[in-house]
Parts: structure tokens; sequence; C-alpha cells
């Protein structure tokens, strides 16, 4: 039975065997894949705001953030820049703006609700130390088929091109505009390694309207600002 019993918590050095795992199980290829050394580190820079969903003693879901500039951001020409490897070793403890390292989640995740529970716990988080700004970085894994079919068409026109919904035609840009992401940063080629993105990333942006009022949230309970985050994420 406890094995079976589901948790979310920060993620310590003793985890980084089942976060191999679970990062190896999301991700094909190598170049994708972060080792054990990486975690080790990544742990070790920005442990406070990174998080993993268990099962038992298996991760089936995870969160990395950093702290970063708007400059270091922009000025980097790839995920490996931002991150230093995935070991997030430039990271700036009291930054009021973050990046998303990464989310790796398994198909059992979405069962569970774990990509929200992470979701809710970087909320909680944000709020509390007055976050402004978190950004990300995107594939846009519809890009290669749609130069396909639109030969005379350019990168730019695909990121910002919409469906009769008014939302982004790229599924994983929907994705994230669902869950607040909402400004597009820059377009970056050679971000990543990703086959159906030919490489590119979108560098979206989640503004926190609430930034000013940490004070505020600090001294709410924990039970009383997931009710706020659930009510907000339902109706965003």
């Amino acid at each position: 039975m406890d094995r079976k019993k589901i948790t979310v918590r920060h993620v310590v050095p003793s985890d980084v065997p089942t976060l191999v795992e679970l990062d190896h199980r999301v991700w094909k290829t190598k170049e994708q894949q972060a080792d054990s050394y990486t975690f080790i580190e990544r742990i070790k820079n920005c442990g406070d705001t990174c998080w993993a969903v268990f099962i038992g003693k298996a991760a089936i879901a995870s969160l990395y953030i950093m702290g970063v500039t708007h400059k270091q951001v922009m000025k980097s020409n790839s995920w490996d820049q931002i991150t230093d490897k995935g070991t997030a070793r430039s990271s700036i403890p009291y930054s009021q703006e973050w990046f998303g390292i990464g989310l790796a989640a398994t198909q059992n995740a979405k069962k569970a609700d774990a990509v929200e529970k992470l979701m809710t716990e970087a909320a909680i988080e944000a709020l509390r130390l007055g976050i402004r700004y978190v950004y990300l970085g995107s594939p846009i894994p519809g890009l290669r088929k749609w130069l396909k079919k639109n030969r005379d068409k350019g990168i730019n026109e695909y990121v910002y091109a919409k469906k009769v919904d008014n939302l982004p035609l790229d599924p994983q840009l929907r994705y994230y505009y669902k869950e607040g992401f909402r400004k597009i940063v820059q377009i970056k080629q050679n971000y990543f390694p990703h086959e159906k993105s030919l490489d590119y990333g979108v560098i979206l942006r989640l503004e926190n309207p609430f930034w000013r009022m940490k004070i505020a949230f600090r001294l709410l309970p924990t039970f009383l600002l997931r009710l706020i985050i659930h009510f907000f994420m339902k109706y965003i």
C-alpha cells in the first residue's frame, strides 16, 4: 500500500537514480538526457525550486527551476547556455525571475494529476517569494510538418500563427498558453535537440500579477494558497 502512496516534495540527492530513470524514459536521445552528475549539481545549485511527484520511491514527474535575469535568458543562444548544461551552476538564489529548466512526466503521471501538483507547488513558492516573471523554453513540434506544407513561409509566421479559437497553432505553445505562458519573448535557433522542432525553441514568459503581495501570501496557510491557485489556474 505504501508503494502506491503519491507524494509531492523537493528532490534530494538520494532521489537521483529514480530522477535519471524518469528523465531517460521521457527523453529518448542521449543529447536530451541528463546523467547523475547533472542532477546532483542541479539539486545542489537550485534544490529549493526542484520538485518531483513520487509513487512510493519512484518518480513519475519532476520540475526543475533556477533563478535567472532577463538579460541572461536573452543573451544565451541555447538551453545549454541558460542552464549551464542542466547543472544550474549560475542560478541566482534571490532573483525575482525564474527559468524552467525542465519538466518530465510519464504516462502514469496524468492519472495522478502529477503535473498539476508540481505546478501548484511552484506557484506557492513563487507567490511567497514574490517572483515576477517565469520563463521557459518550449519546443515547437508542429514546425517541421508545417514547413513542408508551407515552403514559402518562415519560422516566425508559424510561431505566431493562431487557430480559429485564437490559441497558438503549435500544440506545445498552445499547452503553455493555457498554463499562462502567453508572452513570446524570443525564438532561438539550435536551442535544444528536437527533430520535430528542427532544434528551434521559443522562449515564453508568464507574469505573476501578484508579485508585490509576497508578504500577504507568506501569512496565508498552504491549504488556502492551494485553493486560490487551483481557482486561478482553472479560470486563467
